[in-house]
């Protein structure tokens, strides 16, 4: 490889980094390719970075494009039952039937079992 000389001119503060050089073996030279190297592989690394942010964020979105179609087809439900011509009782017992995430209480229960007893053939056999 051929070398070439060069004169520099350094402030106080490059100058004692250049004094810290010389005591660590490292020449001019190789602290120039140190800090292109450097400079790649930041580049790569923030070039990884941002794909692995990227990916996360299509990941993220097509989640959220998920659960935005679920809430229109919802919200198109909705606007069915609201604009229909069922009185309001039916209404809300559909709503109630399809929406409502709570746990029966015991009266509930109690008038589901009532219903689903048939008098006749459950109590009187002809």
């Amino acid at each position: 490889m051929d070398t070439k000389t060069i004169t520099a001119e350094l402030n106080e503060e490059q100058y004692k980094k250049y004094q810290i050089m010389q005591e660590n073996n490292l020449s001019v030279g190789e602290a120039i390719d140190l800090i292109f190297n450097l400079r790649e592989e930041f580049e790569l690394q923030a070039n990884d970075y941002l794909e692995e942010r990227l990916a996360e964020l299509n990941d993220k979105k097509e989640s959220l494009s998920k659960e935005m179609s679920s809430i229109d087809d919802e919200l198109n439900v909705l606007k069915k039952i609201v604009d229909s011509p069922m009185d309001f009782k039916q209404k809300r017992d559909i709503i109630e039937k399809e929406y409502a995430s709570f746990d029966e209480t015991y009266d509930i229960k109690v008038i589901r079992a009532k219903h689903q007893v048939s008098w006749v053939t459950d109590f009187f056999k002809f």
